[in-house]
């Protein structure tokens, strides 16, 4: 069996992540460890919790008897994205319905806050 040197395992990992990353299909908008960890600040900050719950992280909206609970979000991040820009629309009880406020901050901090209620 061949040995790698550390040179080399220190040159070729970057190389196959950068290959990975390079990949059709790979989303630049996915958030960073570090952004996912912000999800929740900027979920309250943001004020989502006005309307939304997310009691399975800790999370109680400030009128949670009518609060959608986003515990068990589902959907791709890019639908999520478009929908909270008001940009796609979802089927709830047969009609197509838009988010009721457009997401007006920056794609970034939107992507940490979906990539924390799906992670």
């Amino acid at each position: 069996m061949r040995k790698l040197s550390v040179f080399s395992v220190l040159v070729a990992g970057p190389v196959v992540a950068l290959t990975f990353l390079a990949a059709p299909g790979f989303s630049a908008e996915l958030p960073t460890g570090a952004s996912m960890a912000d999800g929740k600040a900027l979920f309250l900050e943001n004020k989502c919790d006005k309307c939304h719950s997310v009691t399975s992280k800790g999370v109680e909206a400030a009128k949670p008897d009518k609060a959608v609970d986003l515990s068990t979000v589902s959907g791709d991040a890019d639908f999520l994205a478009k929908f909270l820009k008001k940009e796609a629309t979802k089927a709830v009880d047969g009609k197509d319905v838009k988010h009721k406020k457009k997401w007006g901050g920056s794609d970034e901090d939107l992507s940490a806050i979906i990539g924390w209620l799906k992670g």
